[in-house]
């Protein structure tokens, strides 16, 4: 940024960066307690991750979970690898959501959704080899946890969802 707009451009593209970073982290932080929640009304982890707090309707558990799984990905990796394994695991989402919209599209031109997965596809491209097996490994070992979960949990009660029983906002 110096070299391209002295240094005044340089601190501005620094603390647009800053919010950026401080923007995507906080929406994140909201969000990875509900993916917890989610997977939990659906069965695929313990139940205790669905309920809600009684005064704020928060998933308490899922939050906790969130928060000690953010805090030892901090403590343990450096933040090159931290941005590095986010990106690609997100880059995951990212396709996913667009494959689910074309699916889920009324439009007859369905071009957008492929335009994005070709985004992310460029962008996941341009990954190394690291980064590609830290993703994976974390993401397989989220299914390795929901299967032996699903395998081993008692049978659900087939009186209605937790999700009707015990909504939290979310």
């Amino acid at each position: 940024g110096e070299s391209f707009m002295g240094p005044w451009g340089a601190s501005f593209i620094a603390a647009g960066a800053a919010i950026s970073t401080i923007g995507y982290t906080t929406g994140a932080a909201l969000v990875g307690p509900r993916y917890f929640y989610a997977l939990s009304v659906d069965g695929y982890v313990p139940g205790i991750f669905s309920r809600s707090h009684k005064t704020f309707k928060t998933p308490f558990a899922s939050v906790a979970l969130s928060t000690l799984a953010a805090a030892a990905a901090a403590l343990f990796l450096d933040f090159d690898k931290l941005v590095d394994m986010t990106n690609v695991t997100v880059s995951f989402q990212y396709a996913a959501t667009c494959l689910a919209a074309w699916k889920l599209s009324s439009m007859k031109s369905k071009v957008i959704p492929f335009l994005g997965l070709g985004v992310v596809l460029y962008f996941v491209s341009q990954a190394h080899l690291e980064e590609w097996l830290w993703s994976l490994a974390t993401l397989s070992l989220g299914y390795i946890i929901a299967g032996v979960y699903r395998a081993t949990r008692p049978k659900a009660k087939p009186s209605g969802s937790a999700l009707s029983e015990n909504r939290a906002t979310i």
